[in-house]
């Protein structure tokens, strides 16, 4: 594989590691009553630790690596609540530096000494996603419509998981994603969505591993990302809640407008 096109491949914004495949998700055609989708959503969102004001502030640093190349990698995911700001760096080893900027008003993609673009709508929703779902204070059903759970339990790397589908509501363009919960902890194991890229529509799987509580928060400190025969391993090295982030953590250049 050419270089040039491996660093495509890494295109996909990796917002979708905080939130999955097929080309479109299955619905759930025999749905659990309301009452238990309810019940299991709270629950969710009280192992997760979510629902609450947790801090005004983000910043979480990865290493990790393209695992049939061996390439190392590492990302960094900063976060402001108000005004809002949302920004990723993704450094890929011979590769130029890749950023995703959201500075409250304008959604950007950065590539060092290569150029930049606005987002179109649909890239913009997905970007956004990443800010609003580092947001604790929502719960999970506040922040997704159109929310079902199938009835019957799924095993799923032999843990038994519920799984949902919903569409994201601040992204009501994009398809439905779909979650694998573990029935025992409440927890998140796996999340399946189709990413909308300049390369067009990319189905992306997220395995959510060795989940570690932080400032009342589970975080999940290993995550396996495979997107277009690409496998991205990540290790969450290093998570601030509150830190102190420069201004230009989420500033545009007025030439990148």
């Amino acid at each position: 594989m050419r270089t040039a096109d491996l660093f495509r491949r890494l295109l996909t914004p990796v917002l979708l590691l905080f939130a999955a495949g097929c080309a479109a998700i299955p619905a759930v055609t025999d749905p659990a009553s309301a009452a238990e989708l309810t019940a299991f959503t709270a629950a969710m969102d009280q192992a997760a630790g979510t629902g609450r004001t947790i801090c005004t502030t983000q910043r979480y640093t990865y290493a990790g690596s393209l695992a049939e190349l061996n390439i190392p990698v590492r990302l960094t995911v900063c976060w402001r609540n108000d005004p809002p700001g949302y920004s990723e760096s993704l450094q890929v080893e011979g590769m130029p530096l890749k950023k995703m900027v959201y500075n409250g008003t304008v959604c950007r993609e950065i590539i060092d000494e290569i150029g930049s673009r606005a987002l179109p709508p649909a890239e913009r929703e997905s970007l956004l996603i990443g800010w609003r779902m580092l947001d604790w204070r929502a719960t999970f059903a506040e922040a997704f419509s159109e929310l079902a759970m199938d009835r019957e339990i799924v095993e799923f790397n032999g843990v038994a998981c519920r799984r949902l589908v919903g569409r994201f509501k601040a992204a009501p363009s994009l398809e439905p994603m779909e979650f694998f919960v573990s029935v025992n902890d409440k927890l998140i194991r796996r999340t399946r969505t189709v990413a909308v890229t300049d390369l067009g529509r990319i189905p992306v799987t997220i395995d959510h591993l060795d989940y570690r509580l932080q400032h009342g928060v589970m975080l999940p400190a290993h995550m396996i990302m495979e997107q277009l025969g690409t496998r991205l391993e990540l290790r969450l090295e290093n998570w601030e809640f509150d830190p102190r982030l420069p201004d230009e953590t989420f500033t545009i250049a007025e030439d990148e407008i």
